[in-house]
C-alpha cells in the first residue's frame, strides 16, 4: 500500500505509522491538507501534492486531522472512495461529518450508553439559569477544545463566570463534575478493543489527559466494559477510536468522550502493544 496520512508531519504517532509501514513493505507519506492543491482544468479535476496527482501516487488515505479544512477533507475521502481506494474512516466518504461533543453524546445516549450530564448553549440567559440550579463544582469547556485544552474546573458561580469571560467563545459546554474513582483510555480498532490503560492526572491538575503529562498504566477491564467502548466507536463510525471512560465513586461507568484521531504513543509505552503496526495491518487487510 502507498498510504497518505493527512496530518502534521512532526507528530510522533505519524512518524511511528511511517516506520511501521516501511517495516511491512509499504510506504507512508504524511502531509497536512494545506499542502495539497485542488485543480480544475479542461482535462478534469485533480488533487496534487508537490505536483503529483494523489490518485497516481497513493492507494490508501488515513485521516489524522480534518479541522479546519473539513470540506476539503471530505472531498478527498469521496475522491479516494470513488477510485476504489482504502480510506479510514470509511464513513467520511458519505460526506457526512459532524465534529460535536454534544452530537456525539446525544448519539451515545440514544443507544443507551451513559454520558455526563451537561448543557451546550449560545445564550447568556440559559447559562445564568443553569448556574442558578447547578450542583457545584462543574466543568466548563469550549466545544472546540481537544487533548484537555480549554477545559476548566469551576467550584462556584464566580469561577464559572470568570472562565466564561476569559474564554469568550460560544457555544460553551457546562458539564457535571463527576466524582471519579478511576479513569481509563481504551483504544478501539475496527470496532474491537485493543487494550486499556488507567489514567492518573499530573500533580495539581484535575485533567487526566496523557498529552498533558498524565500517567498511564496497563489494566485489564471486564469484557462488558470493553464491549461498551466498542459499541461507542461503532455508533459514531470511528474505525480507530480512543474512548475515555470514567468509573465513578458511586459505581457508574460513564463515557466521557470518544476521540476519532487518538494519540497512542503513551499507550504503546504503557502496554507494550504496537498500535502503529496494528493500524497499518488493519488498513491493508480490511
Amino acid at each position: 500500500m502507498r498510504l497518505l496520512i493527512l496530518g502534521h508531519p512532526d507528530f510522533v504517532e505519524h512518524k511511528r505509522l511511517m516506520d511501521e509501514a516501511r517495516l511491512t513493505g509499504h510506504t507512508a507519506t504524511v502531509a497536512p491538507v494545506e499542502d495539497l492543491a485542488f485543480e480544475f482544468s479542461k482535462s478534469g479535476f485533480i488533487v496534487t501534492l508537490a505536483g503529483r496527482n494523489l490518485l497516481d501516487s497513493f492507494d490508501g488515505l488515513l485521516f489524522r486531522s480534518l479541522f479546519p479544512y473539513v470540506s476539503e477533507s471530505l472531498l478527498l475521502a469521496e475522491l479516494f472512495h470513488r477510485s476504489g481506494y482504502r480510506i479510514m474512516d470509511q464513513s467520511l466518504a458519505t460526506g457526512i461529518y459532524i465534529q460535536s461533543k454534544t452530537y456525539s453524546a446525544w448519539k451515545l445516549q440514544l443507544a443507551g450508553l451513559p454520558v455526563p450530564y451537561g448543557l451546550q448553549t449560545n445564550s447568556p440567559a440559559e447559562i445564568r439559569d443553569h448556574l442558578n440550579r447547578t450542583t457545584w463544582p462543574i466543568i466548563v469547556k469550549s466545544v472546540h477544545g481537544s487533548k484537555g485544552e480549554r477545559v476548566h474546573l469551576a467550584k462556584n458561580r464566580h469561577e464559572a463566570e470568570e472562565v466564561l469571560s476569559i474564554e469568550n467563545e460560544w457555544p460553551c459546554l457546562l458539564q457535571e463534575k463527576l466524582e471519579i474513582k478511576n479513569e481509563y483510555r481504551i483504544l478501539v480498532l475496527g470496532f474491537h478493543a485493543l487494550g486499556a490503560v488507567s489514567k492518573e492526572p499530573p500533580v495539581g491538575d484535575f485533567r487526566r489527559n496523557l498529552s498533558l503529562g498524565g500517567r498511564a498504566e496497563l489494566v485489564n477491564l471486564p469484557t462488558k466494559t470493553l464491549e461498551m467502548c466498542e459499541l461507542a466507536a461503532k455508533i459514531l463510525g470511528y474505525e480507530f477510536a480512543g474512548v475515555d471512560l470514567a468509573e465513578t465513586k458511586d459505581g457508574r461507568k460513564v463515557i466521557l468522550e470518544v476521540n476519532r484521531t487518538p494519540g497512542f504513543s503513551g499507550f504503546e509505552l504503557a502496554t507494550g502493544i504496537n498500535i502503529a503496526r496494528k493500524v497499518i495491518d488493519y488498513l491493508i487487510n480490511n
